[in-house]
């Protein structure tokens, strides 16, 4: 079958990053569920858990589409790396506070408490959402916590949700664990939520539901072990190498073979 026929797109299987385009499974639907909550209750910090692959720091970027689509100020911050002083301005710029390139600590505190103040007054809820918090240095962990004490009153509406790799969760400390009100964790997909992940995927660019086959679908999922980086990787894979060979269907013997070379 000609490329022309299978309508490729440029990146197949990619990662959908808006909210209209992507494709919760019932672990990532109940994820962002459960987040809301978080949100609509006023729950000041909430931890969001999942493997590596699973899809944390996408489904953070929805959830954030989502909530800015109503009155709300929703800042992502990525603490991987990032020292104290890097962290409290990106927090104090990211909710548009305008503070100085070389403010000092006590100022930019100052001025995220008397946001939060502000905010509360005003009935606009703040939310702060930290990811991967397993690689936040440990004066970050701590400014964590001293922001889950601002305003500390039962009507602020702030909300934090740090996401942590689930086997690494402990490198946050007893502190911050003891002081998450809600534990949200991303399941692997089932083969029959990978099975439509994988035909949605292909019916964007244009595949018809037979280009892979159900068998190569299961063997998928059991390679990537229901993590959905991996499934998408792996399938990606599959497809390149389809179209290099120039098949007409994917099978599961395809599948192993794209597998071994990748091994």
């Amino acid at each position: 079958m000609p490329r022309s026929a299978w309508k490729l797109p440029e990146t197949p299987l990619h990662a959908r990053r808006s909210a209209e385009r992507y494709f919760a499974g019932v672990a990532q639907a109940e994820a962002l569920a459960r987040l809301q909550f978080l949100v609509h209750n006023h729950r000041r910090l909430g931890l969001l858990l999942g493997a590596r692959g699973s899809g944390k720091s996408l489904l953070l970027d929805v959830f954030a589409q989502q909530l800015r689509d109503s009155r709300r100020q929703v800042l992502v911050i990525n603490v991987n790396g990032m020292a104290l002083d890097e962290f409290l301005w990106n927090v104090a710029a990211g909710f548009a506070l305008n503070p100085p390139a070389h403010a000092g600590s006590r100022e930019l505190w100052r001025d995220v408490e008397d946001l939060l103040v502000a905010n509360r007054y005003q009935r606009i809820d703040t939310v702060l959402l930290l990811d991967d918090m397993e690689e936040a240095e440990t004066e970050i962990l701590t400014a964590v916590s001293r922001l889950a004490q601002l305003d500390n009153r039962n009507d602020s509406p702030f909300t934090m949700i740090m996401a942590a790799e689930t086997g690494r969760r402990n490198l946050l400390g007893e502190r911050l664990l003891d002081m998450s009100d809600l534990r949200v964790e991303i399941e692997p997909w089932s083969t029959s939520e990978a099975q439509q992940f994988l035909l949605w995927s292909l019916a964007e660019g244009g595949y018809s539901q037979a280009f892979m086959t159900t068998r190569a679908i299961e063997r998928i999922v059991t390679q990537a072990q229901g993590i959905p980086r991996r499934i998408r990787h792996l399938a990606q894979l599959a497809v390149i190498a389809a179209e290099g060979q120039d098949l007409a269907q994917i099978d599961e013997h395809f599948v192993g073979t794209v597998q071994a070379e990748l091994a």
